[in-house]
Formats: C-alpha cells, sequence, structure tokens
C-alpha cells in the first residue's frame, strides 16, 4: 500500500485486508501478489455467498443467517459512507471492516456447507470444492506470508 499512489478504494481494502498499511521488505514478491490475488477471489466469494444466502434464506436458521447478513451489511454500509464522509486514503483501510470478517467467514461457512449437503447437483459440489479450494489456499498463503 503506497499512501501517494494508491486511491483505489477496493484495491486498498483488498491490500490492507493482508498486508495492512506496510511494505514487507525482503519477503517473496510473488507470495505477495498471489495473496493479494487470493484475498480478491476471498471477497468475491463472501459475496457470492450473501446473495446466496439471501436467495435460499428459508433452508437456513433465520437467527444465525440474519444476524451474520445484518452485520455485514451494516459493516459495508457504514464503510462506503466512511469513505465519502473523510475521502482520504487513511479511511480506506480494511482495520475498519474489522467486524466484517466473523460475518463473511459465517456467509461463506452457510454457503460452503449448503453446497456440501446439497451435493447431489454438479454446479453444488463444484461450488463446495471452490470455495474450500479459495479459503484453504487463503489460510495457507497467510501462514507462509506472515511466519
Amino acid at each position: 500500500m503506497n499512501m501517494g499512489e494508491d486511491v483505489n478504494v477496493i484495491m486498498s481494502l483488498i491490500k490492507t485486508g493482508v498486508h495492512g498499511e506496510f511494505s514487507y521488505n525482503g519477503m517473496s514478491a510473488l507470495l505477495a501478489w498471489g495473496l493479494d490475488y487470493v484475498h480478491t477471489a476471498l471477497l468475491i466469494l463472501t459475496v457470492v455467498s450473501a446473495v446466496y444466502v439471501i436467495i435460499k434464506r428459508r433452508e437456513f436458521d433465520k437467527t444465525q443467517i440474519w444476524s451474520a447478513l445484518w452485520l455485514w451489511l451494516l459493516m459495508l454500509a457504514s464503510y462506503i459512507q466512511f469513505n465519502f464522509a473523510y475521502p482520504y486514503m487513511c479511511t480506506a483501510d480494511f482495520r475498519y471492516m474489522l467486524l466484517w470478517q466473523p460475518a463473511s467467514a459465517a456467509l461463506i461457512a452457510y454457503f460452503t456447507d449448503n453446497c456440501r449437503i446439497n451435493s447431489d447437483s454438479r454446479p453444488r459440489r463444484y461450488s463446495f470444492y471452490v470455495s474450500a479450494g479459495i479459503t484453504a489456499l487463503f489460510c495457507g498463503m497467510c501462514v507462509l506470508h506472515f511466519c
């Protein structure tokens, strides 16, 4: 994250979500860029999971789904409003989306578990493999990057 050059809020959200506002000198550039792409895939998976949960909400426990979904939507709306109210690059940091992480994890878990349970159809079976693969790849790359 380069505070003087980076002006895109979405890219700042992706970069600061895994790297913070720091530069890791001496680390593998391939691993850092790869982690950015995997984090992007995880964020896309989060949005897909949220949409899926909204569409298929009757298949889930209402209390669990609505608490995770409302927290996720509230954090997203607050983040967007915060960036409009204070248009500085430091407000685009992922640290302001902290509660978004457990809500995102819950939504991805609901999506993945529903695809696993109902794996009789090919699209759901592949969705399970893709979502589990993205999550595992993200976890593994984070361990390699930070340890």
